[in-house]
């Protein structure tokens, strides 16, 4: 990773705007430079890529490490939002990060709180205990 951060100048300038360990949040000017540099490629090991496509962010919310929320302009001109929020599933298993709403991530960015109540139906009985069907 380091080789990347070198090229785009980022130990110097920093202008990340979120890392992860295989990954790097940076403007399309320093996309450009890796580029340059032959450090992209869509099937090469070792080489950067963009996961948007040829989209790109432009809003982004980085809360903590694998808290994130973006939208995506595509290059057909949608906007799409990626949400990702670490441990998630495991905590809550069956539901997808839809669940968490854009309001839930702007709450954590100004500090706050952010709860939710997933209603799930489940029926108990003598032979089958308690059942909680799965989603369609």
């Amino acid at each position: 990773m380091n080789n990347f951060i070198h090229v785009i100048n980022g130990f110097y300038k920093p202008k990340i705007y979120y890392t992860d360990t295989d990954s790097l949040y940076i403007s399309s000017s320093n996309w450009d430079k890796l580029n340059e540099a032959g450090l992209v490629s869509e099937n090469e090991y070792c080489k950067g890529k963009n996961d948007y496509g040829d989209g790109g962010i432009i809003f982004g919310l980085y809360l903590a490490p694998k808290v994130k929320y973006n939208i995506i302009l595509t290059s057909d001109g949608v906007l799409k939002e990626k949400k990702t929020f670490k441990g998630y599933k495991k905590t809550f298993k069956g539901y997808s990060n839809d669940k968490i709403s854009v309001d839930d991530y702007i709450q954590l960015a100004s500090g706050h709180d952010a709860s939710n109540e997933f209603k799930k139906p489940w029926e108990k009985s003598f032979t089958n205990g308690v059942v909680i069907p799965k989603d369609k």
